[in-house]
């Protein structure tokens, strides 16, 4: 299988948001980097990860470095995205850390494709691997982290019995109240 790896460097932008309609939703990541522009498929799960992954990093950084805290830089609006991007894909692998040397966030994020490579049994049959590689300051990661939250608050009201998601009208069979239907 062939494999295609980005590094976009220090991005000028980098965004968590959704779209559709609570329920029918999909979630990205995109990000821009001088005339590069990155379009990241992603799951509400990892949406989630992330935004939690971000805080545990700015929290770790601020002790480990001695480092103050830092404000939310979301860096403006992504209005210019064009509809073809350098790089698009479904993200199968997401992994953060953090560059010390230069005060920065690593985010890699890794193609559905290659996971799914490896359960192949013929690895001709699997499309092209890609790998994106981005970094951003810890004002920039503090905004994602913000929009992460953000994002997951604009979908379906949770149940506060069992986490699922509600229906529109505001029920659902609840599970921890023994299958009956559960309403607002």
């Amino acid at each position: 299988m062939a494999e295609r790896s980005y590094e976009f460097g220090r991005v000028d932008l980098v965004q968590a948001d959704a779209i559709g309609v609570p329920g029918q939703r999909r979630f990205r990541l995109r990000a821009r980097a001088g005339g590069q522009y990155a379009l990241v498929w992603v799951e509400r799960e990892q949406i989630q990860a992330l935004g939690l992954a971000l805080e545990q990093l700015l929290t770790q950084v601020q002790v480990q470095y001695h480092q103050r805290p830092v404000k939310a830089d979301p860096g403006g609006p992504l209005d210019d995205f064009p509809m073809t991007p350098t790089v698009e894909f479904t993200a199968g692998r997401i992994g953060l850390g953090y560059d010390g040397e230069h005060d920065l966030a690593v985010l890699e994020l890794t193609d559905i494709e290659q996971n799914l490579a490896g359960q192949e049994e013929e690895a001709e049959r699997a499309a092209e691997a890609v790998t994106l590689v981005i970094r951003f300051s810890r004002g920039q990661a503090a905004a994602l982290r913000d929009q992460c939250e953000a994002t997951l608050a604009a979908g379906r009201p949770r149940c506060h019995l069992c986490g699922a998601p509600m229906a529109p009208d505001g029920s659902h069979f609840c599970i921890r109240a023994n299958g009956h239907a559960h309403g607002a």
